[in-house]
């Protein structure tokens, strides 16, 4: 049996995320005029909600509110963790820390596909 969510395109606003929350699953759907994208609201890093998190409609992210990650709400790639670039100035290399290490941005949003046809969006959540 499959699950299916329909959301009409007419609900969806231009650079505005909206949000459908079904029993288990909170689903974001983002249209930035040209692409449409949808993604579960849960950071996949420790699973926050990124209901609560930071959107920055004109870089088109997403920042969860627990650990500060910052992905791509088109992509759904991690792009950065801020907590590493404040903190810098105050860390010094040892066993446990390497300033040269950059994270390989092993984390990312889980992206749905879709189908779209004139009136609604379609993800099956199998």
């Amino acid at each position: 049996m499959t699950n299916k969510i329909k959301l009409e395109i007419s609900k969806i606003k231009i650079n505005k995320l909206t949000i459908k929350e079904l029993k288990t699953k909170k689903i974001g759907f983002f249209y930035d005029g040209n692409n449409f994208s949808a993604f579960e609201m849960t950071c996949p890093h420790m699973g926050g909600d990124l209901c609560s998190g930071k959107i920055n409609i004109n870089k088109k992210e997403i920042q969860c509110m627990v650990h500060g990650y910052i992905f791509s709400i088109i992509s759904g790639k991690f792009l950065k963790n801020p907590n590493v670039e404040n903190t810098l100035f105050a860390r010094k290399q040892n066993k446990y820390y390497d300033p040269n290490f950059r994270e390989s941005g092993s984390f990312s949003l889980t992206m749905l596909d879709y189908e779209k046809n004139e009136e609604f969006i379609i993800i099956d959540l199998l």
